[in-house]
């Protein structure tokens, strides 16, 4: 399974971006048109990943601006990643979440910034966390989508065929507890 962070890794590495062929870019971005709804900026690199039971604990890469002395005076937070939850026509489950910053100057709390962001996992929450906060409502995502603005790269995250992000979870659980079972007996 591939994510943001391991690109970022080897983008450090290599000291810049790693452009795909452009014939590659192309024929990702006919195959699934619906990702120019959702990315406006520049793509230089596309992929497909099936998805891992590890990754339901995977925080978005950010970039925190808040312990600089400006940031923390106007209260600006900054999210590279996005990861956008999908339903089967590839529209997002839920658009926007609402972030509320509190700072303490001098008398006391004052709100320096409301904002939403577009998606719903941002970098203080993990996929399972927001999956788990969805409910019910988490049966209608079958995709995910990953962009990263260091990284110029798309990620598409996938299920088996027909089943939910939900489902997904569920069914691996079940399997952790029978592999877990299984040691249990043998000792």
């Amino acid at each position: 399974m591939l994510t943001q962070r391991d690109l970022s890794g080897k983008q450090h590495a290599d000291a810049g971006h790693n452009p795909m062929s452009p014939t590659k870019i192309k024929a990702f971005m006919e195959k699934f048109p619906w990702v120019k709804k959702h990315v406006a900026k520049p793509i230089v690199q596309v992929y497909v990943s099936d998805i891992e039971s590890s990754f339901l604990n995977y925080f978005p890469q950010w970039i925190d601006i808040d312990n600089l002395l400006v940031g923390s005076l106007f209260g600006l937070s900054y999210f590279c990643e996005r990861i956008l939850l999908l339903n089967e026509k590839f529209e997002v489950v839920i658009a926007e979440i609402e972030r509320e910053k509190k700072r303490f100057i001098f008398f006391g709390p004052i709100v320096l910034k409301k904002k939403k962001f577009s998606g719903v996992v941002s970098g203080d929450s993990s996929i399972r966390s927001v999956v788990e906060n969805l409910g019910e409502k988490s049966d209608s995502i079958h995709f995910m989508l990953s962009y990263y603005d260091y990284t110029e790269a798309v990620i598409i995250y996938k299920f088996p065929k027909g089943i939910s992000l939900r489902q997904w979870i569920i069914n691996e659980e079940d399997k952790e507890r029978k592999k877990i079972e299984k040691e249990f007996v043998a000792i």
